[in-house]
């Protein structure tokens, strides 16, 4: 809040003695702004030659108004058409102040009204030069409340384009949605296209970033990404909040390789990120990508000072121990100057080596730098020569600062053309005319081609920004290892431009691209050197993700479930063989043994399915397999089911039929219809489902920081289908229970009632243990999944054959062994006790129903229930 009510303060107080002209000779003085120190240090120590950084940007400023009011066509062409040659347009030569902006954001505002509130003469005509993003937005809201034009040389916040936000501001200098255009190049270049995490600043600019980048990347279907804010330590008023070094320790939990970071104070944050991402082993394998602002001029100086200089700043600076592990090979996209591309043959750079010591002369004497305790001329800050133009290459935004000056003048002078049309001599030119004449003008300027057009904004429309596709963004390659060398931290070792990208997006055309190809026919990348990555290589990292916690399924659970599994199919081997061996006997052959092969079928396919379950990515089964395993369960858990409940059903209901009715003879096929009928039901419903939607392998992101994620069986239609199939599936398991009823009074040789009862209320019980069980973890443990689809699909065939098999294996072992039961139940008691459809005559039979030998029948004849197995009641067929 401070850093807008102080300018925002001190522009009332401007306002009220400012009215930004142009006077009736056509002089205009222009204020610059430019960084002459940082938190009180002179910038010389962190810029690429010995003098400050200011001092590069005010002589590009100083040499655009020299060429402009000598209409010198050297480097601007267009200087030498009429409309500039007729103007009476000049630069106030000696009165253009330089303001030092310093690293703070209000500084500059301050010393203005200190400027003017002291009697600084001639009103201004327009502000040029802030460079860091800070004092660009003080600045440009200082510019609207004054009415006074402003050109920045940097600054990447995108509402300095909106026009209801800074209706006064010029944008020649790359923004948010620019550099982000770039940055889709630079990812899709090298296959980063997956799991991105944006590590920001919680500032105005940062929340922009992180905004235009989730659209930038939502244009090119990357939709896994993740951002990760912080509370800078240099942010001037108190806020609670997630620290650097807590953010970047939350990437690292995310497993995300690929960071793109946006600072606030990169000077004071980047050696906290350094420090942390190194204890944290995030350099190797890792790509870091770093926006603006990042001054890496400054970053590769500040790492030759002595720690004690330091810490002799207010507030002092991190340690910068960490910063060359961590920027080694990683990636900077930052505007680029013409002469960074191309030094020998850059006409900005030619002008700057043939400066004479006239024009050295007049930079050091004529503009004064104001600074908070002092005023000095530029020579007595930083005395230059013009040995020092030849050696010394200038600092970035240099050519900026040349055009933003340019614009001015050339601005002015198409306001005074507009003059003479509408019959106008002599008369003021004022901040609003000014401006408009500045956004019809077109140049081929230091920086680039000059041009402006109308766009659409992220708030409304935008009239005064340059247009994207003249700007450029430049890819510079931090440190890159085959340069490296530990004793040389010289700009053309510290960053290397690898490729500039230009004719850059707009938000128009961004609606139309949707993939690599198409990106690439719209922008235009030019490469120049291999980008060299932390390996050496020129290959980016293969791993887009550290791979999480994938929760695969216990080593020991899946021994287990296999030996379960295993230990179930054995016993159904078992139960079918012994089935064979005693078809012969009279407990078999009372049972029916067709039916018991089905059931033993029924339980196997079960047991089956417990194979289905313990399989994942692990044992390096595939997607495709997987997915494969999980629609093998529903086959085989079902269709086991209604096997193993169909054939107790079909055996109950011939045993019925037998005892309701006088026929001698019930086939196999007079009671297996409803089973065929239930299985074509099931078999219907798995084959929709198998062919429109399968269940499909899945993983399923259980916590959005770490990744940790959790593999499924999982379709969207999956509900309906698993309802329906259990819905089939309970019919055979009701049919049974009520025949089960229905023959409860029958010899448990031939209807296992008792039995079968009990099976059930089991498998109830299982059923609403497990299936809670399983639904509560499903999304939550691997194991705890696995434990109750084990239990379920365990206990179902264990149970059939417990219940139905066991009690007759134990009374064939009784009856070989001369053990004997004795029961007294319809089909097998004495005294004379009808059944229902038999011979009326009474009939006797002795306890040999219960030692399962061969039922004698008493002189008036043989029992109706030892005629269902000795006189072919039971035919199959």
């Amino acid at each position: 809040m401070k850093r807008l009510l102080l300018p925002l303060l001190h522009a009332v107080v401007v306002a009220s003695f400012v009215d930004a002209t142009i006077d009736k000779t056509g002089k205009c003085s222009i204020k610059g702004f430019v960084p002459f120190t940082f938190h009180g240090l002179s910038t010389s120590v962190v810029a690429s030659g010995p003098k400050p950084i200011g001092f590069s940007h005010a002589a590009a400023a100083w040499m655009a108004m020299e060429h402009f009011n000598a209409r010198d066509p050297s480097l601007v062409p267009e200087l030498g058409d009429d409309i500039y040659q007729e103007c009476g347009v000049s630069f106030e030569m000696d009165d253009t102040p330089f303001f030092d902006t310093s690293s703070n954001g209000y500084q500059a505002s301050q010393l203005m009204y200190n400027h003017y509130e002291g009697g600084g003469r001639n009103l201004p005509c327009a502000m040029v030069g802030p460079y860091h993003d800070q004092v660009v937005t003080i600045m440009a809201t200082m510019s609207a409340s004054t009415q006074i034009p402003i050109v920045p040389s940097g600054g990447q916040d995108a509402r300095l384009s909106e026009d209801l936000v800074n209706p006064y501001t010029m944008v020649l200098a790359p923004r948010v949605p620019d550099i982000c255009s770039s940055l889709a190049g630079f990812l899709m270049q090298h296959q980063r296209n997956d799991f991105i995490a944006i590590l920001f600043a919680f500032t105005d600019t940062g929340n922009q970033f992180q905004e235009a980048i989730g659209i930038t990347l939502d244009a090119f279907n990357v939709t896994r990404r993740r951002n990760y804010g912080y509370i800078s330590p240099t942010t001037p008023i108190d806020i609670e909040g997630q620290t650097t070094e807590d953010a970047v320790r939350a990437v690292k939990d995310s497993g995300y390789r690929t960071i793109i970071v946006n600072m606030e104070n990169p000077l004071y944050e980047l050696p906290m990120i350094a420090d942390v991402a190194v204890a944290e082993n995030m350099t190797e394998n890792y790509l870091w990508i770093f926006l603006p602002p990042f001054p890496a001029q400054a970053v590769s100086a500040i790492m030759k000072l002595p720690p004690t200089l330091g810490k002799l700043l207010d507030p002092p600076m991190p340690s910068y121990q960490n910063v060359r592990k961590l920027l080694t090979g990683a990636a900077l996209l930052h505007p680029v100057d013409g002469f960074q591309v191309d030094f020998e043959n850059d006409k900005f750079a030619q002008a700057w080596r043939s400066v004479n010591e006239s024009f050295v002369e007049r930079l050091n004497n004529l503009p004064r730098a104001v600074t908070p305790k002092k005023v000095f001329t530029v020579g007595e800050y930083s005395n230059a020569t013009t040995e020092f133009f030849r050696t010394y290459k200038p600092e970035p935004g240099s050519s900026y600062m040349y055009d933003a000056t340019m614009l001015v003048g050339m601005g002015g002078c198409m306001a005074e053309q507009k003059h003479r049309l509408a019959g106008v001599t002599n008369q003021t030119i004022s901040g609003e005319e000014h401006l408009v004449g500045m956004r019809s003008v077109a140049f081929s300027g230091a920086s680039g081609r000059v041009e402006f057009g109308e766009m659409q904004g992220f708030v409304g429309k935008t009239t005064g920004t340059r247009l994207p596709k003249f700007m450029t963004i430049g890819v510079f390659n931090l440190f890159p290892p085959s340069m490296e060398d530990p004793s040389n931290n010289s700009d053309e070792t510290s960053f290397v431009l690898t490729a500039t990208y230009t004719n850059l997006l707009d938000r128009v055309r961004y609606s139309t691209i949707n993939k690599r190809e198409d990106y690439f026919k719209h922008v235009t990348a030019s490469e120049f050197h291999p980008f060299v990555f932390r390996d050496g290589s020129t290959t980016a990292p293969s791993e887009l993700r550290a791979l999480p916690e994938q929760n695969y399924l216990s080593p020991g659970l899946r021994v287990v479930g296999i030996c379960m599994g295993g230990f179930a199919l054995l016993c159904c081997f078992l139960c079918l063989i012994w089935v064979f061996v005693f078809r012969e006997r009279r407990i078999v052959t009372a049972s029916q043994p067709q039916f018991l092969y089905l059931l033993i079928f029924g339980a196997a396919m079960s047991s089956f399915s417990i194979f289905g379950i313990t399989t994942d990515e692990s044992e390096g089964f595939s997607v495709e397999q997987l997915s494969r395993h999980c629609m093998a369960i529903v086959w085989l858990t079902s269709l086991g089911h209604i096997f193993t409940y169909g054939a107790l059903f079909t055996k109950l209901w011939r045993v019925n039929k037998v005892l309701q009715f006088s026929r001698r003879q019930i086939n196999a096929s007079h009671v297996a219809w409803p089973s065929a009928m239930l299985m074509l039901a099931a078999l219907t419903i798995l084959t929709v489902f198998q062919v429109t939607d399968p269940l499909k392998w899945e993983r399923v992101e259980i916590d959005a920081n770490t990744g940790e994620s959790i593999g499924q069986c999982t379709s969207e239609t999956m509900r309906y289908y698993i309802f329906a199939l259990a819905g089939v599936m309970m019919i055979p398991s009701v049919l049974t229970c009520v025949m089960a009823w229905k023959t409860k009074d029958v010899d448990d040789t031939y209807s296992e009632s008792s039995w079968i009862f009990n099976l059930v209320i089991v498998q109830l019980e299982i059923i609403i243990v497990a299936i809670p069980l399983v639904i509560i973890l499903r999304d939550v443990s691997t194991d705890g999944k696995y434990i109750g689809h084990l239990f379920l699909l365990w206990s179902m065939p264990m149970s059939t054959l417990g219940f139905i098999m066991l009690p007759k294996v134990v009374a064939q072992y009784m009856a070989s062994h001369g053990m004997s039961q004795s029961t007294r139940v319809r089909g097998s008691g004495g005294g004379g006790v009808r059944v229902s459809g038999m011979n009326p005559e009474g009939s006797r039979t002795s306890n040999s129903m219960a030692n399962h030998q061969r039922i004698s029948s008493s002189a008036e004849g043989r029992r109706r229930t030892s005629n269902l197995s000795d006189k072919g009641e039971f035919a199959d067929g």
